[in-house]
């Protein structure tokens, strides 16, 4: 599991916490401060989700040469 070196969460913990947090905003759609956080929860899922592709390929780079695939 990744963990965002900055903050502290991974990938999933973010994911898991806004799906709750975007169930109850359907409930409460009128919230300016749920919708809000539910905003700033996608940003964060995206900024997580690029941190860990980044990883990835630089995990993929280090890799010898005869493991990659052309």
């Amino acid at each position: 599991m990744h963990q965002d070196i900055i903050r502290g969460r991974s990938v999933e913990m973010v994911r898991a916490e806004l799906s709750a947090v975007e169930r109850e905003a359907s409930f409460r759609a009128s919230d300016e401060a749920l919708a809000a956080h539910v905003r700033h929860l996608r940003l964060e899922h995206a900024e997580a989700r690029v941190a860990r592709q980044r990883e990835l390929e630089a995990a993929l780079l280090d890799l010898p040469t005869s493991f990659r695939r052309s």
